[in-house]
């Protein structure tokens, strides 16, 4: 985080020339602009919809990532079990595997991207930094993970598609990781060093927001999939067979998805033989959302750097100090 503005009390500082910035003054100088004088700039708006939208992309695989692992664990612990006798239980140990160590994975591709995104930004500033953070987390998102989840469903190596996840995820959460890394420099970049803690503050704050509100996007797309891959289920289900084997007839398939009676292993095992198992899909809705939040942020931090600077000073150099 950047340090307050330094220099006589009320957080007023010397700028260049002899002028003064502080917290009430709302003046251009050269120190930079205060908190009240950058909230009416497009800028900041631009930036702190630009943090929410690549933290929202990113906070859930730490928050809910286990659960979509454990779900994708047990489809290829149940497709290599399929497969045959001979590697199927080497096939569902390995998923049991991947799913144990997914929270140690996830958790260094964030304490990676974190060292790692400091030095690039320093390189080739933070604007253009952050814009490729906002390309690489759409791409995972958008592209990495449904083709590891529709891989596993259209009966590829479970091995391999779960591979193929676990690459895409700890991408995604690596590239998120710049955020927070990126967000100070790119502060005092766009409006100075007077008063960019409490401008720092002000756009951090959406990083506590996106990490609920993009685990509740995941959660309730999720649950949304589940139930209308749980119905076409039902529909391919003899009704006798399910009424025998659920107590109820397929009608209250609402209530039993409620109950946790009914689930999609559970349908499986009545469905017409050969039918595909829907878990692996159960997320795309969610990478779909996800992503789309991630592309916009992405043009939103584009648009705070590509517009005219709120204040004066050589951009290069704040962004490197």
């Amino acid at each position: 985080s950047l340090p307050p503005a330094e220099g006589r009390p009320g957080g007023r500082s010397a700028a260049p020339g002899g002028g003064e910035s502080g917290s009430g003054g709302g003046a251009e100088g050269g120190g930079g602009l205060d908190l009240a004088a950058a909230q009416r700039t497009p800028q900041l708006w631009l930036l702190a919809g630009g943090t929410l939208g690549l933290s929202m992309a990113g906070l859930p695989f730490l928050s809910v990532g286990k659960l979509m692992m454990s779900d994708l664990g047990s489809a290829a612990a149940a497709a290599a079990v399929a497969g045959g006798a001979a590697t199927g239980a080497v096939g569902a140990a390995a998923a049991t595997a991947a799913v144990a160590g997914y929270p140690q994975l996830i958790s260094s591709a964030n304490m990676g991207g974190r060292l790692l995104w400091g030095p690039i930004g320093d390189a080739a500033g933070c604007g253009r930094t952050l814009c490729l953070v906002g390309i690489a987390l759409p791409a995972c998102l958008l592209a990495g993970m449904p083709l590891a989840t529709r891989a596993l469903a259209g009966g590829a190596d479970p091995e391999t598609a779960l591979t193929l996840f676990r690459a895409a995820t700890c991408v995604n959460v690596g590239a998120y990781a710049g955020v927070p890394v990126l967000l100070a420099p790119a502060t005092a970049d766009l409006f100075g060093s007077a008063d960019a803690a409490a401008i720092y503050q002000r756009i951090g704050a959406t990083i506590t927001f996106a990490s609920p509100l993009g685990a509740a996007v995941c959660t309730r797309l999720r649950d949304g999939a589940y139930a209308q891959h749980a119905a076409a289920l039902t529909e391919l289900c003899d009704e006798a067979t399910f009424a025998a084997t659920f107590g109820a007839p397929p009608a209250a398939l609402e209530q039993l998805l409620a109950s946790k009676a009914v689930t999609l292993p559970l349908l499986l095992h009545i469905a017409p033989e050969g039918t595909p198992d829907p878990t692996p899909l159960l997320y795309d809705g969610a990478f779909c959302a996800l992503g789309s939040c991630a592309a916009l942020a992405c043009a939103c931090n584009a648009a705070a750097f590509a517009l005219p600077r709120p204040y004066g000073g050589s951009r290069r150099e704040i962004c490197r100090r």
